[in-house]
C-alpha cells in the first residue's frame, strides 16, 4: 500500500510550542532530519551534538520505522493524535499497524512515548528534557559525576562574569541556554552566524575542559 505524503497542516511545527505539536508536526521534523543526509552532516550543523553522540550506536536509518507508521496515519490522525488512543482507537492503531508492516505494540509504543514527550513539555522547558534526556544516558554509560552537567556552566572557583547589559554580554550559561530554547522553538535555521559562532565556540570549551579532566 502507498503511504501517504504530508499535506499542509494549519502552521508549521517550528511556529508552534512542542509541547502543542501533532504527529504531522513530528513528521515534517522527521523529514528535516532525514534530508540532512546523515548522522555525521547532523553533527556539523549542530553545535556540541557530536560530543552528545560519541556513545550512541545510531544512525538515521533507525528513523525508518517510525516513518512508515506515521504516514500509514491518515492525515487527520496526524492532525488530531486523540482519535488514536483508548478503545475507541484500537481500529485505527490496527490499521496503522498493518498498513505500515509493523507489530501492533510498536504502533502503541510511538503513541505512548509521543504523548509522554508532549505532557514533559507542558511541565518543563524543552531545553530541560532535552539536558535530562543526555544526562540519563550518561548515567547509564557510567559518566562521572563531573559530565553530568554541560560544561560550559563552568567550575569551582572562576570568576563571575560583568552583569550584562546585552544578549552578547550574558554569562555563557545564560546565552546558551538562550539558544537552545531559540533552537528548540525554531531550529538552528532561526539562529544568526554570530550565534552559531557563539555555539561553536562554547562546543570547543566544552571538549577542551573535557580533555583536562581526562
Amino acid at each position: 500500500m502507498a503511504l501517504a505524503r504530508t499535506a499542509p497542516s494549519p502552521a508549521e511545527p517550528r511556529t508552534r510550542p512542542m509541547a502543542d505539536w501533532n504527529f504531522e508536526d513530528f513528521l515534517r521534523r522527521l523529514e528535516s532530519i532525514k534530508g540532512i543526509g546523515s548522522l555525521d552532516e547532523l553533527a556539523r550543523q549542530v553545535p556540541g551534538l557530536r560530543e552528545v553522540l560519541r556513545d550512541v550506536d545510531f544512525r538515521l536509518e533507525e528513523l525508518d520505522p517510525i516513518e512508515r507508521i506515521l504516514r500509514a496515519m491518515t492525515l487527520e490522525e496526524r492532525l488530531h493524535p486523540d482519535l488514536l488512543e483508548g478503545e475507541g482507537g484500537s481500529e485505527r492503531r490496527q490499521r496503522i499497524a498493518d498498513d505500515s508492516e509493523s507489530p501492533l505494540e510498536s504502533v502503541e509504543s510511538l503513541i505512548s512515548q509521543f504523548n509522554r514527550l508532549r505532557a514533559m513539555l507542558r511541565e518543563r522547558s524543552p531545553e530541560e528534557v532535552l539536558r535530562e534526556a543526555i544526562e540519563e544516558h550518561q548515567r547509564q554509560a557510567g559518566a562521572e559525576p563531573w559530565q553530568q552537567t554541560p560544561d560550559w556552566r563552568g567550575e569551582p572557583g572562576e570568576p563571575e562574569e560583568p552583569a550584562p547589559t546585552t544578549p552578547a554580554e550574558l554569562p555563557w550559561t545564560e546565552r546558551v541556554d538562550m539558544l537552545l530554547r531559540k533552537i528548540a522553538a525554531a531550529g538552528m535555521a532561526s539562529l544568526s552566524e554570530q550565534e552559531r559562532a557563539f555555539l561553536d565556540e562554547a562546543s570547543q570549551r566544552y571538549r577542551n575542559r573535557r580533555q583536562r579532566s581526562r
